[in-house]
């Protein structure tokens, strides 16, 4: 939620746009003009002006009365201090370093202090910004707080960005676009930093002044209700974990793990399964029915959550089912081709799937019969992978639909779909599906869903476990 809050903020959604607050572009030649007077009073070094802005490298879109435009055109940064043990001592200039930056605050526990002169450009003051640069851990990189001490100075793994729109600009490296831009795609095989370079070349998209208070208003306010939120969903969880889990997850979970059913001797081995479904691949293959596909890896110890009987298996989801997305239909197009239509399949978007897994076939929107979009059989498995409902909507279709691109379709030939169906809806699933979400938007894509390890039962114990849960679900209070 925090996450989206800050992108929506930061493309002029969280706000409105008032005429009165006039043009990000006065505002950016006001910027410049003062950079232009420091310059020339010689309190900042002139450096080569940033290239211009292209087309081809606006991330999104934004507001007429915003601008695109470099960090370096509207902050000055250089990064901190190089110190050596013997420099340390008990009173001196504190130095901030990666670890004073908690939860997006200055923490001044565990300060280090030093006892050199101390260059100017080398000192912060309230209201600048200290983010880390540098970091052997990748998931430390970025993490920024605004400081509200003067005087203070900062370690060389670190930066401080100085501006006179700091808790804007704060609020634009706080947000997923940043680290999206700047980071999860930094690094070399030691230390994943963000350069200089980088940071002055960063596009941000600026707002006319007035707005930008609002914004960082508004985002403090909400903020902050999101970490009320936070804390009643963790006071709630840790009064849940101290009984039973909800009864439908308890019994998805057993049923996953081979302890809501017996195994017997006459259902064989999944091993066995698994070989006949490489076997039947192998035979589609040969008549060109399908195409050849990379093999996946055998699942690893450490991707193991549970242990299985003896006759089960641990493969990869992509192992036992067929999954792909639908297509994506423009809502003016929906609206001119395909809204009304009496005849047809019927088209399933992500809307049209509950949560309690129930499917609207009856919403009005139909793709013609000799239309080639991608469709999903009756009794194949539709779960939403991306946005907000991902991972969290998932049904049966009990006719053949066409359906949408945020909405992925198991189903297999081999194995019991309802099985599939139960799975993804288990506690296990739901840890690996998350730990597999990207993207601003939040979702996972087919390559990562194919690698999923999935515990295969025989065939015989699959059809036992969906009608014993087939039985008891029903009876859950969810």
């Amino acid at each position: 939620l925090k996450k989206s809050l800050l992108q929506a903020a930061i493309q002029g959604q969280l706000t409105e746009q008032l005429q009165t607050d006039g043009d990000a572009r006065d505002l950016l030649r006001k910027i410049r003009a003062e950079k232009t007077k420091l310059i020339a009073t010689k309190k900042i070094k002139a450096e080569k002006p940033l290239p211009t802005v292209t087309d081809d490298e606006i991330p999104f879109d934004i507001p007429e009365s915003w601008c695109w435009v470099r960090l370096g055109d509207v902050c000055d940064t250089n990064i901190g201090l190089t110190y050596s043990p013997q420099n340390i001592v008990d009173n001196g200039i504190d130095v901030l370093r990666s670890g004073n930056i908690v939860d997006g605050r200055i923490d001044y526990k565990d300060l280090v202090k030093v006892n050199l002169a101390i260059p100017e450009n080398k000192l912060a003051y309230v209201g600048n910004i200290l983010i880390c640069v540098r970091n052997g851990s990748k998931r430390l990189v970025g993490k920024a707080a605004i400081i509200d001490k003067d005087g203070v100075s900062f370690g060389a793994f670190m930066a401080v960005i100085r501006s006179a729109i700091a808790p804007y600009i704060f609020k634009v490296i706080s947000s997923p676009y940043f680290r999206r831009t700047l980071i999860d795609d930094v690094g070399t095989t030691t230390i994943n930093q963000i350069t200089q370079s980088m940071l002055k070349n960063f596009l941000i998209p600026l707002p006319p002044l007035a707005e930008q208070t609002r914004i960082v208003e508004k985002l403090d306010v909400l903020l902050s209700e999101v970490d009320e939120l936070a804390k009643d969903e963790h006071e709630l969880i840790a009064l849940e974990e101290t009984f039973p889990r909800r009864m439908k997850n308890s019994l998805l979970q057993a049923a996953i793990q081979g302890k809501l059913t017996e195994q017997l001797p006459s259902d064989g081995d999944a091993r066995d399964l698994i070989r006949k479904i490489r076997t039947e691949k192998a035979k589609l293959l040969a008549k060109k029915k399908i195409k050849a596909e990379k093999t996946l890896p055998p699942v690893t110890d450490d991707e193991i959550l549970f242990d299985l009987p003896d006759n089960w298996f641990w493969c990869r989801l992509g192992d036992v089912c067929e999954m792909y997305t639908g297509n994506s239909i423009a809502e003016s197009e929906k609206k001119a081709k395909y809204l009304g239509l009496t005849d047809g399949f019927s088209y399933i978007g992500t809307k049209d799937i509950s949560f309690d897994s129930r499917i609207d076939y009856d919403n009005g929107v139909r793709i013609p019969f000799e239309n080639n979009f991608r469709r999903a059989k009756k009794n194949s498995v539709l779960m939403c992978i991306e946005g907000g409902s991902a991972g969290r909507k998932i049904a049966v279709t009990n006719q053949e639909v066409c359906f949408g691109n945020k909405l992925c379709n198991f189903n297999s030939e081999e194995i019991s779909n309802r099985y599939i169906y139960f799975y993804l809806q288990s506690s296990s699933f739901k840890k690996f599906f998350v730990d597999n979400v990207t993207g601003i938007i939040g979702g996972v894509s087919l390559k990562r869903l194919n690698l999923i390890p999935f515990p295969l039962s025989p065939l015989d114990e699959q059809k036992r476990i969906v009608e014993r849960l087939e039985d008891l679900l029903p009876l859950c209070t969810i």
